[in-house]
């Protein structure tokens, strides 16, 4: 086996991720493949398998790599639900908008569990705290991310997003889902 030049740092998962993700910014997603990866990091396509199972594994671990990048310096914790939850999808909307198609990145990944502060049972636990069954508290999960990455991928590929201006519209968008899940917490 031919060994690996003195300058070229050892092939790991972190290396790996980061590359994809620009070559993510160099191609997009249609141009994003294993082929293509391994190429650009001067190795033969089956070595990435040693570190990432599949093309499915690779985009999970990317846009858990946008959102460790997008994480907000400030701590919500001890916020409102309310606050936490605005502040949670902003974070979702900055990492799908800082990489080319990163909203189809996010949309099409899954969860690996190599990243504690993305924990989603914490998330939902944080709900139910502030009083909402298991039921409501997933489905304001799905109801947030599912309108943030929408409202990114209108934005990443120019489309219409409403009369004001992408940020204004999007915070009104958010300001809306949370007062209907005000008035759904204190019916309960």
């Amino acid at each position: 086996m031919k060994e690996q030049p003195a300058d070229k740092p050892k092939l790991d998962t972190e290396i790996i991720v980061r590359e994809a993700l620009a070559l993510l910014d160099e191609v997009g997603l249609d141009g994003l493949s294993t082929r293509a990866l391994a190429a650009r990091l001067g190795v033969a396509a089956p070595s990435l398998y040693w570190h990432i199972e599949n093309k499915q594994t690779l985009l999970s671990y990317m846009a858990e790599t946008m959102f460790m990048d997008n994480l907000p310096d400030k701590k919500s914790g001890e916020a409102p639900w309310q606050d936490w939850l605005k502040d949670g999808a902003h974070c979702i909307r900055n990492a799908a908008l800082s990489r080319r198609d990163g909203a189809k990145v996010i949309a099409a990944s899954r969860p690996t569990g190599t990243k504690a502060i993305l924990s989603f049972p914490g998330m939902l636990e944080r709900l139910r705290n502030a009083g909402f069954d298991k039921q409501q508290a997933q489905t304001a999960f799905l109801v947030m991310g599912r309108f943030t990455l929408g409202w990114a991928m209108a934005e990443q590929m120019e489309g219409d997003v409403g009369d004001s201006d992408a940020e204004t519209g999007y915070a009104n968008g958010l300001n809306v889902i949370v007062a209907g899940l005000e008035r759904q917490l204190s019916s309960n």
